[in-house]
């Protein structure tokens, strides 16, 4: 699956800005609702399907006092994102925005930011470590092996 042009949009303006800034940006987009609804409407275009696991995470973004909820359950390599509470869950990952963002950028690594306290499971650890794979920022990945074939 291509990478969509939000993503790199989103690489873009927030790559390397600092927490005030990212939630700044957010802002004059229209603020974290609809910044994060159009995440996870475009998050069935960015997943992998090579990658996907069959399950049901549930999302908590978080912004101030404000929080989103999000479901989304991928199966046979299909993803479908609700907005409301993932009771059944076989893993939440709750975040604050700028590292939400961050990581859906591949500025940040998931699991280093949960190890060090910026990113909480409530779950299947192992497979909230898988996530990032199923979305992979293929640019990114291009750019690493271009430098290294220098």
């Amino acid at each position: 699956m291509p990478v969509t042009e939000e993503r790199r949009f989103l690489a873009v303006m927030i790559g390397g800005k600092s927490d005030e800034d990212i939630v700044d940006f957010v802002k004059t987009l229209g603020g974290l609702e609809p910044v994060i609804d159009l995440v996870f409407a475009l998050m069935p275009q960015e997943l992998d399907q090579s990658k996907a696991k069959d399950c049901v995470l549930g999302w908590e973004i978080t912004e101030g006092d404000q929080t989103i909820h999000y479901r989304t359950e991928i199966k046979n390599g299909e993803l479908i994102a609700d907005k409301k509470s993932a009771d059944d869950a076989t893993a939440t990952i709750v975040v604050t925005l700028p590292e939400f963002l961050r990581i859906i950028i591949e500025e940040v690594d998931a699991p280093k930011e949960y190890v060090l306290g910026k990113l909480k499971v409530r779950g299947d650890l192992v497979l909230a470590y898988q996530v990032p794979l199923m979305f992979p920022f293929k640019e990114k990945e291009a750019a690493a092996a271009a430098r290294a074939a220098g």
